[in-house]
């Protein structure tokens, strides 16, 4: 809905480990060490190592995959674009936030007390 704002990296992702996830009807959090979280709703991608992205509008499709990121740590933050970002977990997997809705926030990151609403 608002795009990623020009200029953020979200380089403050990196070196955190996904401590748990949290599976609702229309919402994942991932919640990181140090008080980093991701709360998605809308379109999610996931590129596991040596494969195609798939784009999902519902995390639970994905699960399986997800789950096996816990206790991971993100190598890499990148912008794609002016509506997604992706993460780089160490065991190569990628996952892709993507801004789908014009109407709707899709996802927010949080770093402490800072907020980042796209």
């Amino acid at each position: 809905m608002y795009g990623i704002p020009a200029g953020e990296s979200f380089a403050f992702v990196e070196g955190h480990v996904l401590e748990q996830l949290c599976f609702g009807r229309d919402v994942l959090i991932l919640k990181f060490d140090g008080n980093v979280s991701i709360t998605v709703e809308g379109a999610l991608g996931i590129t596991p190592p040596a494969a195609d992205e798939s784009i999902v509008d519902d995390a639970r499709d994905i699960v399986s995959v997800l789950v096996g990121l816990i206790a991971d740590t993100v190598l890499a933050a990148e912008v794609n674009d002016a509506r997604s970002f992706s993460m780089t977990f160490s065991l190569c997997h990628i996952v892709r936030l993507i801004d789908s809705s014009e109407r709707y926030e899709s996802f927010q990151v949080r770093d402490g007390e800072r907020l980042i609403v796209v």
